[in-house]
């Protein structure tokens, strides 16, 4: 188990693979690898467990991101205070997605705190393409949406 203040956040740890690699973006985050990814997909979504994890570069400070696969992508908070955004992102994207010109990720699995990580984790559909341009929402090629 990683070793946690009285309050639950990690006295000390490192992003060792993840976005930036070998970089920490805060400095009481928690050491999240491909490993670590490794053992909690076998353990909790062992049906995913044969797919490769490939650390994602992100300019994200919330959560480590890793390609489960060409089709999934894993999202563990680096930090505790981003622990609390993770079930209300499980309960609003589908409802979201119903009302947005856009395709949002589609959730498909909650992970639990696990002996070597201390926080729920979560599994997403990967969307291929670029983040979408608050200015450009009308263009005729919106991300992960067909072409008309």
């Amino acid at each position: 188990m990683p070793d946690l203040n009285r309050d639950g956040r990690p006295r000390s740890g490192r992003l060792t693979d993840g976005p930036g690699v070998g970089a920490r973006m805060h400095p009481d985050e928690i050491e999240v690898d491909v490993p670590l990814v490794r053992r909690l997909v076998a353990t909790q979504f062992p049906h995913w467990s044969g797919l490769p994890i490939v650390p994602v570069p992100s300019a994200g400070t919330d959560n480590a991101l890793y390609r489960l696969g060409e089709h999934l992508v894993a999202r563990l908070p680096r930090i505790h205070w981003a622990v609390p955004s993770l079930d209300r992102e499980l309960y609003w994207l589908p409802r979201l997605a119903l009302h947005l010109p856009v395709a949002v990720p589609e959730p498909l699995g909650r992970g639990e705190p696990a002996e070597d990580y201390p926080w729920p984790w979560s599994v997403y559909r990967w969307l291929d393409g670029e983040n979408p341009d608050v200015d450009h929402l009308d263009d005729a090629e919106l991300p992960g949406r067909p072409p008309a």
